[in-house]
């Protein structure tokens, strides 16, 4: 059942049964998405060239901050995961996770890389 207000955008094949209808850019998958947090954790922490641990620690260097920011964006905005896994995963409240998205002008510049990302984390299953 859809509820509005719905946006429409093109067809997109899933499978002989069905067509979905997705908007552009749209990560597409049959099934719950089986991507860890720790596999999202560990490759945002390598687009950075940081260790795991950095991304858990109480550093506030700007890299860090970026390399969670991604963390959280690739879990929750790409991949539709609660964010409340993903603060807790990094150390987070979950009042700190929301704030560290809610900062536009830094969650536009992740954005089209968390895209990338996620992509490439589901099609590595």
């Amino acid at each position: 059942m859809l509820r509005a207000p719905v946006e429409i955008g093109p067809r997109v094949g899933c499978s002989p049964r069905y067509d979905l209808l997705a908007r552009p850019n749209t990560l597409v998958r049959e099934g719950r998405i089986r991507v860890s947090v720790r596999r999202v954790v560990k490759t945002a922490a390598r687009e950075f060239f940081l260790a795991e641990d950095e991304l858990r620690s109480t550093a506030r260097q700007r890299d860090v901050v970026a390399a969670r920011r991604l963390a959280l964006l690739v879990w929750s905005r790409e991949l539709r995961q609660p964010q409340a896994e993903m603060a807790a995963a990094l150390g987070l409240s979950e009042s700190a996770a929301s704030q560290l998205l809610g900062r536009a002008s830094a969650v536009a510049e992740l954005t089209l890389r968390a895209g990338d990302l996620a992509r490439g984390l589901v099609a590595e299953q």
